[in-house]
């Protein structure tokens, strides 16, 4: 799966998110064009999944030797698999782009939760690991069919004449290795703990627990910036520069309503939700507490990039921008951690995330605010950190032990936290308008 989901982010050519870019502004009247540059950035995406795939069934025996213990049927069907869902994503890329959330989620969950069946239901009668990969197989391209006789009946179908491919690669090609570049500042500390640790696990482990629950709120920021991204983009290219700036400034100040409260529990509540998650020795490691802290604050800071900088930035298709600070991140942070890491431990991992998100704010910030400002209310934040400060004080008083107790004082934090920004007004009338049907969407 792995795999799978790295080889789709350089055979898809980052062309879905291309059309979610230059199709969000389409009207009905428009299919011809929806058409022509749709089914040119599926052509071109068919022949390079097509063409990746083939050299991944060819040569599969030595991939197979390589990294999956000679399983050379596996690999071969690992390269269909590539091919099949390379398809797919340009499919879902149209969703995206004209804002079919419900579609796209429908489509998503079915194939998430159809293949968590099939492969439980193999898994739990002694089928081996080709049923399954094969199941995984047929399961996405039945979908992919589905996917396209909706599409047919949507938009109908078009020979391409990729008249702006230019443009469209143009925007897209640089995200490529922003994908690899993503991966590599994601999970290189881990690499770099487990190699500097001589192969044990113990420290990798804690360190993967503690960063999983410091990044719970990166899911809010990553919706938040998927449902944002075409809203703007078809106001962008209607002129409309002074609702993306509403827009801007109304989701930033949503995300870290959400965000900073969250990076006040973790430092006050991470013991208690790792031993529910994890185990008792990871939510007793001294170094825990502070892990987690480090990582929320650190996501804290990513979830701002999404929403602002990056957004701005892929508006107008300065994408190369984000590319070039991305993979300058990745290795920055390797080297760090290289450096840090043998000592100060795992906690210098944290600090290194949170050191290499801070530039890559910004850089990205100082590029992105040359191209559109927008005004934000800064004594939100003041406010923001006063409720969370005492929403913290009363959970410290609480001082839950087990689980039910743990979330009796979440949930007491998060009334306790909503009530005083509610009397420190942090919200207006129309924000709250804003945001409801913002969350909608996003559910």
């Amino acid at each position: 799966m792995v795999t799978i989901n790295l080889a789709v982010g350089c055979t898809s050519l980052g062309l879905h998110y291309a059309l979610s870019r230059f199709l969000a502004a389409k009207s009905d009247g428009e299919k011809k064009e929806v058409r022509e540059e749709f089914y040119s950035a599926l052509a071109v995406v068919a022949v390079v999944s097509l063409v990746f795939s083939s050299l991944f069934v060819l040569l599969a025996p030595a991939i197979a030797r390589a990294l999956f213990e000679g399983a050379t049927d596996v690999v071969r069907l690992v390269g269909l698999i590539i091919l099949v869902t390379s398809l797919e994503l340009v499919f879902l890329g149209l969703f995206h782009a004209f804002r079919q959330m419900k579609r796209f989620s429908l489509f998503t969950l079915c194939r998430a939760y159809g293949e968590i069946g099939i492969i439980a239901f193999l898994a739990l009668n002694g089928h081996g690991l080709l049923h399954i990969v094969l199941a995984v197989l047929i399961t996405r391209s039945i979908l992919l069919g589905i996917l396209a006789i909706t599409i047919k009946l949507q938009i109908g179908i078009q020979r391409p004449r990729f008249s702006r491919l230019k443009e469209y690669l143009y925007f897209s090609l640089p995200t490529v290795p922003t994908l690899v570049a993503t991966h590599i500042v994601n999970s290189s500390d881990r690499y770099v703990i487990g190699i500097l640790d001589q192969g044990k696990m113990n420290s990798v482990g804690v360190y993967s627990a503690c960063y999983a629950v410091g990044t719970l709120p990166m899911m809010i920021a990553m919706v938040l910036g998927f449902v944002l991204f075409p809203t703007l983009s078809r106001l962008y290219d209607e002129g409309e520069l002074d609702e993306v700036k509403t827009h801007l400034a109304y989701s930033l100040k949503f995300f870290l309503a959400v965000a900073i409260p969250f990076v006040f529990g973790a430092a006050v509540l991470s013991e208690q939700v790792l031993t529910i998650l994890s185990t008792p020795e990871i939510a007793s490691a001294s170094e825990a507490k502070l892990i987690v802290s480090l990582v929320a604050l650190a996501v804290l800071v990513f979830g701002i990039d999404i929403i602002a900088p990056l957004s701005i930035l892929s508006l107008v298709k300065r994408t190369g921008i984000i590319a070039v600070v991305w993979i300058s991140a990745a290795l920055l942070n390797v080297v760090l951690n290289i450096i840090i890491v043998p000592h100060i431990g795992i906690v210098g991992a944290a600090i290194t995330t949170l050191l290499v998100y801070i530039l890559a704010l910004g850089a990205r910030m100082y590029f992105s605010l040359k191209e559109i400002t927008f005004s934000f209310e800064w004594s939100f934040v003041a406010k923001s950190l006063f409720a969370s400060l005492v929403m913290s004080l009363l959970i410290l008083a609480i001082d839950p032990i087990g689980m039910w107790n743990t979330i009796a004082a979440i949930i007491a934090g998060i009334i306790t936290y909503t009530v005083v920004l509610a009397i420190l007004r942090g919200f207006k009338g129309k924000e709250i308008a804003f945001l409801r049907g913002l969350i909608m969407r996003s559910i």
